[in-house]
Parts: C-alpha cells; structure tokens; sequence
C-alpha cells in the first residue's frame, strides 16, 4: 500500500511537470506568433508610408506644375510601363521573407528626380523612350558639362526601379534637346540611335549608339568629326544614315568637306564623304577593293576607278565602277565600289555648285571638264589676267602665289589629277592640262611654261577656237 502510494505521488509529480512544460511551450509559441504579427504590422505600415509619400511628393519640372498635376516623365512612364507596384514582405516562420498574397498601393519611382540629379552638372536634360524596350528611358545631358571633363554621358535607366543600367561618354560636342533621337526603332542590329554635336561656331560631331534590348546593350558604335558639315549630308550635320544595299541595316554616310590648302573664308570646299558599314560589332570604313572572283574586265576596271579616285577624278572613277558593276553585275564587292564612289562624287559635286567661284570649285573637285565649260563665260582676251576668272572672289589677297592660294591650289590639284590620270586618255586630261596652263602664266611662270601645258590640251579641244584663242592672247600678253 504504501509502495502504491509513493508510486502514485510520483505518477502526480511528473504529470504536473510534464504540464508545466508544455504550458511552457505553449507560451513561447504564441509569444513567438505574437512576434511575427508585430513584424508583418511593421513592414506592412511601412509600405504604407513609403507609397503615400511617393503620391504626395510633387516631381520637379522646369515648368513648376501645381501639386495635383503629374510630370512629363510621371506621365511617360506611366503610358510606357505602368506605374510599379511593390508587395509588402512577410516573413515564414524559417525566416525567409515571402510576398504577401494582398499588394500594397502602387509606389512609381520619381525618375525625372533620379535623372536630373544625375545630370546636374549639364544646364539641363532630355530623355526618351526606348521603343523596342519601353520600360528603358535614354537621358543624355545639355549643354557643355561644368568643370574640366568635356563628355558627354549617355544612359539608360530602368522606368521601374530608377537604376541605371548602362551609360556611355560622347566627347567633342554639346548636344541639344531635339540632338538625341531614334533613327530606327528595330533594325537587325538593333535599336540605331543619332548624335548631332556641335563642336565649335563651325565644327560638328556625330555619334551612332546602337541599344541591344535583348542584351540590355548600348555601344557607341561610330564617331566621326567634321570641319564643314552639311555638304554630304543635312546643313550643320557631320553624318547621317543610309541603308545603301536594301538589307535593313544602314550605313553611315560621314561627311568629309574640307577646306584645306584654302582659307575657310574663301567659301571653296574640298568635298568628299565616308562609307562606313556594319562588321557584325561596329560601322567600319569601306574602301575600293579586289575581289578574286571578279571577271578580268570588272577587276582591270576596279584598278582604274580606284587610282582615279586617288587623284581626285571621283566622277570618273564613279563612272569606272558603273563600268566593273556592268561587267560583273553579280558580284558584291564591285557593288559596293560602286555605291561608295557615287556616294563621294554626290559630295565633290555638291561642294562644287555651292562654290563662290563655280569653275573653280570644279577643278578642286575633280571635275575639270566641267571647270573649261564654265571658264567659257569670261573672254578669251581678259583671262590674260586672274581677275577676271576670279571675279566675285570672297576674301581679299587671294590671286597670290604659293600653295595656300587658290593660284597654288589650281597647280597643286591639276598636277596630281595628271600624274595620277594614267587610266585616262589624252582627250580625257585635256581639261586639266587647259587649267593648268592657265594656272601656270597667272603664277609668273611666262608663256613658254604655261605653253607646254596647253599644248598637252590640243586632244581635247583641237576642233573648237577656245584654247588657240587663249594661247593667242597669253602670248601677245607677254
């Protein structure tokens, strides 16, 4: 019996302790749920706050609306993207934080906040819309950067979060509001997108960005520079694009008018452009070539445009390669010498009509026959003298001799269109010779030089009275 009840007590007592730690335990997992609620209240309040403070901030605009109205960047998003919504977290009991089947109000990030204060070294900043990509904005900077850097930054934010995804730097030239566009929303290599700089009172510079939704890419894929924009391609632009084959791809057309051996203000331009075409990573230059396929007569014809283009008979040489083209129509590289030599005539002969001494503008462009044609308009008896032929000239000192005169210029230009006119016939350099023994006698070199280059002439003109009238009239002159 009493073994029975000690055994008994015991019985009691552990019942009682076991009770006790499983009250226990039932304590510190409602204290433990207690916890986790408090947490989730917390997260959850604070998504609240977070979304009515986006709501009531007031995005800034140069144009300061009133408090009610969204900015032009709120509203660009919001017609690209939708507003972006965040859920507010909960954490499991394992710890990790799970979404919350019941979403928050929406949150839209201020991107023209997080965009004008990445740009605030620039007087100001303009952005758009990636069409192939709508969530993704492309922001550049206006106006020349504060301080010593001179690039100008290019970058694509993300609409929905403010994060920058990519950025690239343009160097040389300021860009404008309406500088920046998308030239071709899907192209096989992408989105293309311009960059019209301005580089100085003259200058002007020119960027092709190519954007890679797929890759989230943005490459600076051409550069190129020029001292007199708008000969080859749109007033005040140093490129432009051209899809010149039909594939869907462009190429760019680069401007490449100088000035030079000339004064800029003499209005005399050396025209002439750049083809570049897509290698599969960037616009490269595309140069007169061989191919090994080409029939003899296209590849012997390829030869003569290319060492006239050299020497500066691009209207020829352009002819030549019509004529390798003709003899070879199925072959691709003589396409293409082809289509880049009509392009750099197009820009010889553009620079010059626009010439204020049109004859001579011809001659410095290659065309001499053209210059003869024009030269026809002054009497034989006043071309004695450079005045005359130099009439309306713009700047005062220009008939001097030397290399940096129109006089040198003429010499210089007509000796290499002969040296390297080998491809030519006699009747073909007619024209240069002509020219340049008139060069000759208006630079004091006297008649018996000026005469051994006009007599080279006789092939070209040897059924008409112009050249023997000039001779005529040079040699009583002396």
């Amino acid at each position: 019996m009493r073994r029975l009840s000690l055994y008994a007590l015991f019985v009691i007592a552990t019942g009682a302790l076991l009770a006790t730690a499983c009250t226990a335990t039932g304590d510190d997992e409602d204290e433990q749920d207690q916890a986790e609620a408090a947490r989730a209240a917390e997260v959850e309040a604070a998504a609240r706050d977070a979304a009515a403070a986006a709501a009531a901030a007031t995005p800034y605009t140069n144009e300061q609306p009133s408090a009610s109205a969204p900015s032009p960047m709120s509203q660009q998003m919001r017609r690209d993207s939708g507003a972006a919504s965040v859920a507010p977290i909960t954490p499991s009991r394992d710890g990790a934080a799970t979404a919350a089947s019941t979403a928050a109000a929406p949150i839209q990030v201020d991107l023209e906040r997080i965009i004008r204060a990445d740009f605030a070294e620039f007087r100001d900043v303009a952005w758009t819309a990636l069409p192939t990509s709508p969530n993704h904005v492309l922001a550049w900077g206006l106006g020349a950067p504060s301080g010593d850097r001179y690039l100008i930054p290019v970058r694509v934010y993300d609409a929905s979060t403010g994060a920058m995804l990519r950025e690239v730097a343009l160097g040389g030239g300021e860009l404008g509001r309406d500088d920046v566009r998308i030239a071709i929303d899907d192209s096989p290599i992408g989105t293309v997108i311009e960059a019209h700089g301005e580089a100085g009172p003259r200058e002007a510079t020119y960027d092709a960005l190519v954007w890679d939704a797929s890759r989230l890419s943005l490459t600076v894929s051409a550069s190129t520079y020029s001292d007199v924009p708008g000969n080859a391609v749109a007033p005040g632009q140093a490129a432009r694009l051209q899809d010149l084959d039909g594939d869907g791809i462009p190429e760019v057309i680069a401007d490449r008018t100088g000035y030079e051996p000339l004064w800029y203000s003499t209005g005399i331009y050396f025209g002439d452009a750049e083809v570049m075409r897509w290698d599969e990573y960037q616009f490269a230059a595309v140069d007169l070539m061989l191919d090994p396929s080409m029939s003899a007569e296209a590849a012997r014809l390829t030869r003569a445009a290319d060492s006239l283009a050299e020497a500066g008979w691009l209207a020829v040489a352009r002819e030549r390669a019509a004529a390798a083209l003709d003899a070879d129509p199925g072959n691709e590289t003589a396409l293409w010498n082809h289509l880049v030599l009509t392009i750099r005539a197009e820009a010889a002969a553009g620079a010059a009509a626009s010439s204020p001494l049109p004859w001579f503008g011809a001659a410095l462009n290659g065309d001499w026959a053209g210059a003869v044609e024009l030269l026809r308009a002054v009497e034989s008896t006043a071309l004695t003298t450079p005045e005359a032929a130099f009439a309306g000239s713009p700047r005062e000192g220009v008939l001097e001799g030397g290399p940096e005169t129109p006089i040198g210029a003429l010499l210089e230009y007509a000796k290499a269109a002969i040296e390297g006119g080998a491809a030519l016939s006699d009747a073909e350099l007619a024209p240069a010779w002509l020219i340049r023994g008139l060069a000759q006698w208006w630079n004091g070199e006297g008649y018996a030089a000026a005469e051994d280059s006009l007599l080279e002439a006789i092939p070209g003109y040897w059924d008409e009275t112009f050249l023997f009238d000039v001779m005529y009239y040079l040699r009583i002159a002396e």
